[in-house]
């Protein structure tokens, strides 16, 4: 009886797939690095923006080829700020992860991921967090893992840090005039969409939660927030102004009639 009931040749592909995995360690540039994860945000983490802003993306073809250049570029600008050889991986790792959770719960639950959700966010319970566990959460997570494991296999090109920092200068350079050629593509329907639907920037993942968190950081110590006002009590204050406006209306009306009658 046969210990190994794999047949013979699909032990060979097998092996033959593994053998090619093992010696699979591309070497790219920093640059390149943060380029092809900034690509893998705005095809796979934007999913709601493209969904608000392109209703209809085949008819706005050139609106949505002006959107994807610029969304690309900003992200890989504000990576190219801060991400360097040592941190590259662990930092990246990190952002393909949250980034990938938080695309999820943004279009599961329509929400948007401004400043006043992220101190949400932070001031949430462990009771709380456990509740919005779902099985779709899964999938995210399993995406984030796969393109992890590619990240893990990359191996950093090293450079003399005067070449590399004459690179990424020229590196940001290049990304200030490809989004601002993006945006030239397409500026009336651009302007349009942030002049009309100002929210819709809160959907851009990962800068909306990455700038709302710092601002929620910057705006005091965590724990040191304002009171959050309920929505019962912004109704009832507008019902109480809404009733003193009606009294004040109705005295001058009294009044003008009043002084009509006299004369």
């Amino acid at each position: 009886m046969s210990t190994w009931p794999i047949p013979a040749q699909t032990r060979r592909c097998v092996a033959v797939y593994w053998a090619a995995w093992r010696n699979f360690r591309p070497e790219l540039s920093l640059e390149s690095l943060i380029l092809l994860t900034s690509l893998f945000f705005s095809i796979f983490s934007n999913l709601s923006f493209w969904h608000r802003a392109l209703p209809e993306p085949l008819a706005q073809w050139k609106f949505a080829l002006s959107l994807f250049v610029v969304v690309t570029a900003v992200h890989a600008f504000l990576l190219g700020l801060v991400v360097n050889r040592w941190i590259a991986k662990p930092l990246l790792s990190l952002l393909l992860l949250v980034t990938s959770i938080a695309a999820y719960y943004m279009h599961a639950y329509g929400i948007y991921l401004n400043t006043d959700m992220m101190r949400n966010v932070l001031q949430t319970d462990g009771r709380e967090s456990s509740e919005l566990l779902s099985a779709g959460l899964a999938l995210p997570i399993v995406s984030a893992m796969v393109a992890n494991v590619m990240l893990w296999r990359v191996r950093i090109r090293q450079r003399r840090w005067t070449r590399a920092l004459g690179i990424r200068v020229a590196f940001l350079c290049g990304l200030l005039l490809l989004g601002g050629a993006g945006a030239l593509l397409s500026f009336q329907d651009l302007s349009s969409l942030m002049r009309n639907q100002r929210e819709v920037r809160y959907l851009v993942t990962p800068a909306n939660y990455l700038v709302s968190v710092s601002r929620v950081l910057l705006a005091g110590p965590p724990g040191v927030t304002p009171k959050p006002t309920s929505a019962g009590a912004a109704l009832s204050a507008g019902r109480t102004s809404g009733a003193v406006s009606v009294r004040v209306v109705s005295v001058s009306e009294h009044a003008a009639s009043a002084a009509q009658r006299t004369m």
